[in-house]
């Protein structure tokens, strides 16, 4: 077993409800900054910049190609690096909570069934909350169980490989997919699925980031499960021991929900829901970019609304300028968080 958290010194992924990076130089030759990360963005944003249409945007960026680069407090890794990597073994942790009250990162309170290998394990899979049930061939009903971190100790987590989210749920038998009810999608690598890269525990994680010079704020996930859990731990208790700030003005919608295309012009724009929260005077995050499916094929959820004006890829840089520059959103999530710290470099965008 071993983690991939170290790869944010490969990729620059940064993450609010995770690690919010100060800024920090870099000289292009992968030399890092002050915190000693060497900021390197991968093949991606290269790719999507080249699958641009052509245009103003497209030159801007291409302009850009040799840094250098840093971190971006407005770049936000979501669920990790999905988009390649095992759920929840980059840098990034939503908080949940095991059977005996330590708190975890795991972006949902039962996701063990389709993001880690507990199936594999047939004493922890007897303590899921739902069992598994098989894929049924003949009526095509999916795979299910449900198996949450409050469902067993920190060290049972801990034993657990964290691997790629599944999202088509056609699990035969427990130990087709390494644990999990089902396969990864299609439009995602599966390079590492069926690694065993570590589960993280935040008693862990936060030194981690620490060592790295980096700054977080954890994410309290709402529990799936009746509460109190155990009779007497409640919302509050688990909340509190994250110290969650109170009277913060920002509002986090989906993508789609801030952008809808002008009939008269066949441009994106600002909806009207993003005009009247930036009138209103609210700090706007947004989530998820990379996240329902290549572009080409009309994006999936996050892009609803988008689908008469977005046929390639290279669309998702237009997405994030728009959501950028006329909404004037301050941070963004993605799967593949390379793609916005691309873009908040060429900008300026810290």
């Amino acid at each position: 077993m071993y983690s991939y958290a170290t790869l944010v010194s490969v990729f620059a992924f940064s993450s609010l409800g995770a690690a919010l990076p100060a800024p920090l130089s870099n000289n292009g030759n992968g030399d890092g900054g002050s915190s000693g990360i060497n900021v390197q963005l991968g093949p991606r944003p290269y790719f999507l910049v080249d699958d641009m249409d052509k245009g103003p945007l497209k030159r801007k960026l291409e302009s850009c190609s040799e840094g250098p680069f840093s971190t971006s407090s407005f770049s936000i890794s979501h669920r990790g690096a999905p988009l390649m990597f095992p759920e929840h073994s980059i840098i990034e942790c939503d908080v949940s909570f095991t059977s005996d009250r330590e708190l975890v990162c795991r972006h949902s309170n039962c996701d063990l069934h389709y993001t880690t290998n507990i199936l594999a394990h047939p004493k922890l899979a007897a303590k899921c909350t739902e069992p598994f049930t098989p894929y049924d061939p003949d009526t095509g009903e999916d795979a299910s169980a449900k198996c949450c971190t409050s469902d067993i100790t920190l060290t049972e987590f801990q034993s657990l490989c964290a691997e790629m989210e599944a999202t088509t749920f056609n699990a035969l038998n427990t130990s087709q997919y390494m644990g999990r009810t089902g396969s990864t999608p299609n439009w995602r690598t599966d390079l590492y699925a069926y690694t065993c890269a570590e589960t993280m525990a935040l008693k862990d994680y936060i030194p981690l980031v620490d060592s790295m010079g980096l700054d977080f704020t954890a994410e309290a996930k709402t529990p799936e499960i009746k509460m109190p859990f155990q009779g007497d731990y409640t919302q509050h208790d688990f909340v509190h021991r994250l110290l969650a700030a109170r009277g913060v003005n920002i509002v986090a919608p989906s993508t789609w929900q801030l952008l809808e295309v002008n009939n008269a012009t066949g441009k994106i724009v600002p909806s009207s829901y993003a005009t009247a929260a930036k009138d209103a005077g609210l700090d706007i995050i947004t989530w998820s970019l990379e996240r329902s499916g290549p572009l080409e094929n009309g994006g999936g959820y996050y892009y609803t609304g988008l689908e008469s004006v977005i046929n390639n890829d290279g669309d998702e840089y237009t997405v994030i300028d728009v959501l950028a520059q006329q909404v004037g959103v301050s941070k963004m999530f993605s799967d593949w968080s390379a793609t916005v710290t691309y873009y908040a470099n060429c900008f300026g965008l810290e």
